[in-house]
Order: structure tokens, then sequence, then C-alpha cells
């Protein structure tokens, strides 16, 4: 299998897994049913399945394709060679990962941006997750991404670098607290540092697959590329200060503190104004008379994506206290990068001389996850704003008034109508995916491809 089709098919099959132990999170607190399922507190153990593929494997097997679109025919073989180890490596983690969920090994740990099965099966699994990804962002960016010219590329590379910094981080904050008092919340202080430069590399991520999905459905955005790529040059600067910061006790108020001002001023200010820039660009093709058709996921979903974004940062200003406004804020951001890769998947099974199994289903998908991302999202926002904590499940949510309710109640509804969205992507896109092509060319035209190495790679 080539190798971008192999990291979109990671990617797909992960999040069939994530789908899975969604289901199993509910089934583990239904009376009955829940004594069928392996001891202990399995609605965690299925928690973190979940998370980790949905969050983890489904983000950093779509990077992958971003930074295997960076490794030219005519290249070093030695660094193709290096992608492909990637892509297999990754993929037998995530095996070991999904294998040690489903038999409930280990203890759960609901530590923030990673949480772990304490087991060697899941956290060898990890390791491997981590290796083979990390093979591959290297692979990219010895390639050459951050050098080439076009802001697609380079923003690929920025993801890349920062993926590695990433780990580079969790490794430093591990000597930290090997020297450190042990603490309980080992985990938790382990990645709590990495964890917020993962998220950089994802949002870079996202802003490279925004200008890939304006170029193939309205034309290049109407700045210059050399604003864009200084603007995503900006997330580099978790690279630099998040090591910087690992080097302080894990303990310490400047550690825990520090990454969380990394977030609000590295990753805040800027995406704000490539956002701005979004939208007044989807403005100017409006005005022009150039509008995308509505009924082209692509386009869609690099709207929604846009809006998504918006509602999380907007959400993430309002955050005071420990209450479900936070998740509510991450929601929206991991909403949204997940549904600028939706639409992203699209391009790439065209690209690939396929089709989703339904257009139909293509066109409504979108909207449907829009729909209930937005709904929970705003339905957590407003139980938040009255009082509902963080981390409180049943009795503990202390719903004792309507809107509190209220507000749980529309995020119920909106996560139901997301998971449909979620599933109708999968079953569409892997189904696609694994047919057979129509034929050598892509099932659908690509604008500018040769102008794309992004898109350039998948056609």
């Amino acid at each position: 299998m080539p190798l971008r089709r192999g990291w979109l098919f990671l990617a797909l099959t992960s999040l069939v897994f994530a789908g899975i132990f969604a289901v199993l999170v509910a089934l583990a607190r239904t009376p009955g049913v829940q004594d069928l399922l392996p001891s202990g507190p399995y609605s965690k153990v299925a928690l973190v399945g979940h998370v980790v593929l949905s969050f983890i494997v489904w983000f950093l097997a779509f990077q992958g394709i971003l930074w295997a679109a960076g490794l030219r025919a005519d290249g070093s073989a030695g660094v193709r060679r290096a992608s492909r180890a990637g892509v297999l490596l990754s993929a037998a983690g995530t095996g070991l990962i999904v294998l040690s969920a489903f038999l409930g090994w280990g203890r759960p740990v609901l530590a923030n941006y990673l949480p772990i099965l304490d087991h060697p099966v899941y956290l060898g699994g990890l390791v491997l997750v981590g290796l083979g990804t990390a093979l591959a962002a290297g692979a990219g960016v010895a390639g050459g991404l951050m050098r080439r010219p076009e802001p697609e590329a380079f923003g690929a590379g920025v993801a890349a670098v920062l993926f590695l910094a990433g780990l580079l981080t969790f490794s430093l904050s591990g000597m930290g607290l090997a020297r450190s008092a042990a603490a309980d919340n080992t985990y938790e202080l382990l990645f709590w540092g990495g964890g917020h430069v993962l998220q950089a590399g994802n949002t870079a991520a996202m802003v490279t697959v925004w200008l890939v999905l304006a170029r193939v459905t309205t034309g290049p955005l109407f700045v210059k590329g050399a604003l864009i790529k200084v603007l995503l040059a900006t997330y580099l600067a978790a690279a630099v200060v998040g090591p910087v910061l690992a080097l302080f006790d894990p303990m310490s108020v400047v550690h825990r503190v520090g990454f969380t001002r990394l977030m609000e001023y590295g990753l805040g200010p800027t995406t704000s104004i490539i956002v701005l820039l979004f939208f007044v660009h989807l403005w100017r093709g409006r005005t022009a008379g150039t509008r995308a058709s509505w009924r082209d996921p692509r386009f869609s979903s690099l709207v929604f994506s846009l809006c998504l974004i918006v509602a999380g940062i907007a959400v993430g200003l309002t955050i005071r206290g420990s209450d479900v406004r936070i998740p509510s804020h991450y929601h929206g951001a991991i909403g949204s990068v997940t549904m600028a890769f939706m639409g992203l998947t699209y391009h790439l099974i065209a690209s690939f001389g396929r089709e989703p199994l339904s257009k139909r289903v293509a066109v409504v998908q979108p909207y449907l996850y829009m729909g209930g991302q937005i709904l929970f999202v705003l339905g957590l926002y407003w139980a938040g704003a009255h009082g509902v904590a963080r981390k409180t499940f049943g009795a503990a949510q202390n719903l004792d008034e309507t809107a509190k309710m209220i507000g749980m109640a529309v995020m119920g509804i909106g996560g139901g109508i997301a998971i449909i969205g979620g599933a109708a992507f999968v079953v569409n896109a892997l189904g696609g995916l694994l047919r057979r092509p129509r034929s050598t060319r892509p099932a659908a035209p690509v604008r500018d491809a040769d102008a794309d190495p992004v898109v350039a790679a998948g056609a």
C-alpha cells in the first residue's frame, strides 16, 4: 500500500476503534451489561481507549500524510524507508493500544492530553506510535518540507518540528520527575508540558490543511505566502519555550502555569489572525461571484472548521476555575482539527482515483458533525457557566438547577448527532478508500495541484 494511503488507512481505522470504545463507555455504565465486561471500572478503561485513538492516533496518523507529501520521488531512499517504517511501527503500536483497552489491562489514569492504562502492553503501544510518527516527522523535515517555497509545505514542516519538540518536552519532564519527590499524579505531570506543545503542532497541521482546502475549492489565499509562513513560524515558539519550561521541576508553578500561558499567548493571537484572514478570503470570493459549492464536502468542512475554532477560542476566553467550560473549549478546538482533516480526506480519496461509498452522504456528513459539535460545545459552556464541575459523573454533577440540566441535555443531544456524523464519515471514507480505483486519474479535478506539494503528492 502506498505510503500516503497507508497513513490514511491507519488514521481512519483508529477512528473505527475509537467509535467502538465510545459505545463500550456507555455499555460499561449500563446496569446488567456492565457485568459482562472485564472486571474493574471498565468505563474509564474504554474512555482511555476512545480518547487516545480519536485524539492522539487519528491526529498523528493524519499528519503522517502531510509529512509524507514532502518526500520527493527523487529524494533520499533512506528518508523514504524511514517514513515507511514509521507507518508500520505506528500501526503495530495502535494494535497494542486497542488490545490492552479491549481486555481491560492496567489501571486507567485520566491524565490531561494523554490518558493512560498503566500496563506494559499499553505503554509499549504508545512508545511504538511515538517512535513511528517521530520517524515520519523526521523524514518530512529531512525531506525538505520547510525549505519549499509553498506555505502548505512550510506548515507541514512546522507541525513536524513541533511534534518532535513535544517528544523532547516529554523526555525532559520525565527526567525532572525522576529528580523530584514522588507524586501521585506522575502521568499528569509527565504529559502536561509536551501535551501543550503537541497542541501547537495540531494547530499548525490544521492551518496547513485549511490552506490546501482553500486552494482546491476557492483558490490560493489572497495574502502573500511569505506572510502565511511568518504567521506559521510563530508557532515554533512552542518548540523552543516548551523544552525550556520542561527543565523546571514538573511540580513547580513555573512548569504548570508556564505551559498554560504558552497556549494562551503562543497559539491564540496567531490563530485568531489566521482565522480572520480566511474569513476575509471567503468573503472576497463571495463578493467576486466565485463562491464554492456548499455541496462540496471539502468546502463545507473548511468553513465549519473555521467556525468551530472560533467557538473554541471564544469559550476559552470565559474560563474561570475548573468547570465544564474547559472541555467545551477544547472540544471546539479538537473538533475544528477533525473537521479540517475530514475535508482533506475526501480530497485525498478522490486524488487516489476513488470515490466515497455515497456522494450524498459525503455532502450531508459535514453538516451533521458540525451541528452536533456546536451543540456539544454550547451545552457544556452553558452548564459550566452555571457551575457544573469538570470531570464529574452521575450524581456528582449536582444538576440541581434547570439551567444546568438544559446545558447537559443540549450537550448530550449534540454529542449524539456528532457521533452519527463521525460514524457516517468513517464508513463512507474507509469504504471509499478500500474500493477499487475507477481509473488512474483523480476522480475529481485538483486545482493547482502542481503548485501545492501536499496536494500534488496526494494526486
